[in-house]
């Protein structure tokens, strides 16, 4: 992999909101990367680099940009296995079609994981993409046991 790796900034949020609509078309739940989400997301994004709730990386090849990631860090209580006071949920790991098995998810993944390690966060959690479990699965990742419940607009 040649590709550069950088921090997003706020300036990033329309590229990294697109990005994930392109993630939600390739699971099949939007049918157009033009959903209107897209705009809530991107100033969602701006508020939330801003002020620290989320760190996104970009990966360009010649300043163009061909995959992010995103790591969203929440308060958590403090666990029997770790005194850290924080999780991350990774979000949203894109890559252009074109740019894929390449190498560049892990190399987001590995600073990723890097930063969360150094802030530090308890865990790390996601939710994965059957192409990408093979991914997570070599980085030490494990699956989960949980519920959710859904409440709607």
């Amino acid at each position: 992999m040649t590709s550069t790796i950088r921090r997003a900034t706020p300036s990033d949020a329309a590229l990294l909101a697109r990005h994930r609509a392109r993630v939600w078309v390739e699971v099949g739940e939007f049918d157009t990367e033009d959903h209107p989400h897209v705009g809530v997301w991107r100033r969602w994004l701006v508020g939330a680099l801003t002020d620290g709730r989320l760190v996104a990386w970009i990966a360009e090849e010649d300043t163009a940009p061909v995959a992010s990631a995103w790591l969203l860090i929440a308060p958590a209580v403090p666990g029997p296995d770790s005194a850290a006071e924080h999780d991350g949920r990774v979000h949203s790991v894109w890559v252009e079609p074109s740019w894929r098995r390449r190498g560049i998810a892990r190399a987001l993944m590995d600073v990723m994981v890097e930063h969360a390690r150094a802030y530090p966060l308890r865990r790390l959690t996601l939710h994965s993409s059957d192409d990408a479990k093979p991914l997570y699965v070599s980085m030490g990742f494990t699956p989960l046991d949980e519920m959710k419940l859904y409440f709607e607009e």
